[in-house]
């Protein structure tokens, strides 16, 4: 399965909640190795460190982005949907992660997918706060072209 992921960070998420500086930067520490095996496409590895660093601080919503991306990259969909929704219930990169659930949806079910692109459209932050509003509205164009398809020749 071909996969775009687009630019993912943790640089600009949270601490943790516990307030002391040394736990602070060990935490600050441990994002950055997951975000670096992220990069080198180790993702178990992304994927071993982000589950941890969750159990630490489970509202550190940029830590289920970068899960669900890594659990995307190794085939996991269904892990990838679920680490999205609770990013996006948080209210981390809520455009990007219906465009990604979307994305996923798109290989299963065009009528799911229709509703995340759509959702990712109705969360749309403006240029330059994530995925481009031209891209989601092509894949969006994409899925209710393959739709119509199917209404039109329910064989298929």
């Amino acid at each position: 399965m071909a996969i775009l992921i687009f630019g993912i960070g943790c640089k600009d998420s949270g601490s943790n909640q516990n307030g002391e500086t040394g736990e602070v930067n060990v935490y600050y520490e441990e994002e950055t190795a997951a975000f670096e095996a992220y990069q080198h496409s180790d993702y178990q590895k992304c994927i071993k460190i982000t589950s941890d660093l969750i159990r630490k601080d489970s509202f550190n919503a940029s830590n289920y982005y970068l899960r669900a991306s890594a659990k995307w990259a190794e085939g996991d969909g269904k892990g990838a949907k679920s680490d999205y929704l609770s990013s996006s219930n948080l209210d981390y990169r809520v455009s990007d992660c219906y465009y990604s659930m979307g994305i996923l949806e798109m290989f299963l079910n065009d009528a799911q997918a229709q509703r995340y692109l759509e959702k990712a459209i109705e969360n749309y932050k403006g240029p330059g706060k994530g995925v481009e509003l031209s891209l989601i509205k092509k894949k969006l164009a994409e899925v209710k072209e393959r739709l119509n398809r199917k209404d039109l020749n329910p064989k298929n």
